[in-house]
């Protein structure tokens, strides 16, 4: 079966000015090319990977491929995910991988997997800075489309240079290895297989914040439309597309070069909660941007949760619960007359008009001056403290009929 990520197509991408830039001698490997550098005994026949080798050596590969992706997804994705995907390029011919290794990769040996395969899996593990998994026809809908499985990425924090060959340790940049990169490799192969749109899950939705940040910026935009049983059926995560004919090859290399002057301005990107504009640069300014997120996720999701015809089944989190139970208690509270006795809940846009009130109290909050620091010692004040007030049943817009409530308990 014909694969995603062509090697030629791999080599036209990386080879361009701004990739290579980007990349800083760090190089894009595709599944057959991964493979047999990363153990050329492992190809042999024309078959199966799985039937390429004896089991033993088969299980100490899936081993070593788990161990990668552990490490470079550094725990964030559930292990047991993660694990599977990996596993999966080896089983599937509807899994595909592209892999991002360090410096003078091609200095370590590839023979030495016959003699000490254990050693040369070690070294080449930790030589792997990142990978992006692929699956054709995970959206039965569009059953010739690649989505994104999984992508990641090491960070600054957890690269320890001492890993890597010391060729690899003089020319590795300190910086992340960026997911755009990846993101990118797959929107250029992509539009060239013949892709009308990329798609993907985001995991966690709007809880996943750098996540949403990094896709938005290639084009991606929240796109429910692909919610249900015949393709993405998690209502936990925030399924998004891009329109892959509104890119051009070279837009899209410019989006993944991580070039500030290059890449999506902010005002482009579509984004109906506005989250995509609050970039923190204070520890303030970050506690608001997390107050934010439920109120994002509750603005797709209670969507599900009012319908009671979706077969999607709605899970929330403990803010989220809260959220809606002050939205709720509100509700009843002015309800309670004579003129309208007896209603339960209230209708969607009830609800919308308070997620709506939150974000935008929030947005005032984040744009707000931050608070000055002492002059000096002998001419000082008490440093002013912005207090972030939590969702509560006193927030949000005011109701016509609201009565007194007494404050909700912070989330």
């Amino acid at each position: 079966m014909e694969k995603l990520f062509k090697k030629e197509l791999i080599d036209e991408f990386q080879r361009h000015p701004l990739i290579q830039e980007a990349l800083a001698g760090c190089c894009l490997m595709n599944t057959y090319d991964f493979l047999q550098w990363f153990g050329q005994t492992i190809i042999r026949k024309n078959d199966s990977v799985r039937h390429k080798m004896a089991d033993s050596m088969y299980h100490m590969v899936i081993e070593y491929f788990t161990s990668i992706a552990n490490s470079a997804c550094e725990k964030v994705v559930d292990e047991h995910y993660s694990a599977k995907a990996m596993k999966k390029i080896l089983e599937s011919s509807d899994f595909d991988v592209l892999v991002i290794l360090a410096p003078h990769w091609e200095k370590l040996k590839r023979d030495e997997f016959a003699v000490k395969p254990n050693v040369s899996l070690e070294k080449k593990r930790n030589h792997v800075l990142g990978f992006i998994i692929v699956e054709k026809g995970e959206c039965k809908r569009m059953a010739t489309t690649y989505s994104i499985k999984l992508i990641c990425t090491r960070s600054n924090e957890k690269l320890t240079y001492q890993r890597f060959s010391t060729d690899a340790k003089k020319k590795l940049t300190r910086q992340r290895m960026k997911g755009g990169i990846l993101l990118g490799a797959y929107l250029f192969c992509a539009k060239r297989y013949g892709q009308t749109h990329g798609i993907l899950e985001l995991s966690i939705a709007y809880d996943n914040i750098e996540g949403f940040f990094s896709y938005s910026k290639q084009g991606f935009v929240k796109d429910l439309t692909l919610f249900g049983d015949d393709c993405f059926n998690d209502y936990n995560n925030l399924p998004m597309s891009v329109v892959l004919g509104d890119l051009t090859d070279e837009k899209i290399i410019e989006h993944a070069s991580g070039d500030k002057r290059l890449e999506l301005k902010t005002e482009d990107i579509k984004d109906d909660t506005g989250f995509i504009r609050f970039v923190p640069k204070t520890e303030r300014q970050k506690k608001i941007q997390k107050a934010m997120v439920p109120y994002c996720n509750l603005l797709y999701k209670s969507i599900y949760l009012y319908d009671e015809r979706m077969k999607l089944d709605p899970e929330f989190d403990g803010a989220e619960i809260e959220i809606n139970n002050n939205v709720e208690d509100m509700f009843l509270y002015a309800s309670d007359d004579e003129e309208n006795p007896g209603l339960l809940r209230p209708e969607l846009n009830y609800y919308h008009e308070y997620y709506r009130g939150m974000l935008l109290q929030l947005a005032n909050e984040f744009n707000e001056p931050e608070p000055r620091s002492r002059v000096s010692k002998k001419n000082s004040r008490p440093s002013m403290k912005t207090h972030l007030s939590a969702p509560s049943r006193m927030n949000g817009p005011k109701m016509s009929k609201l009565k007194t409530i007494k404050r909700a308990r912070s989330v």
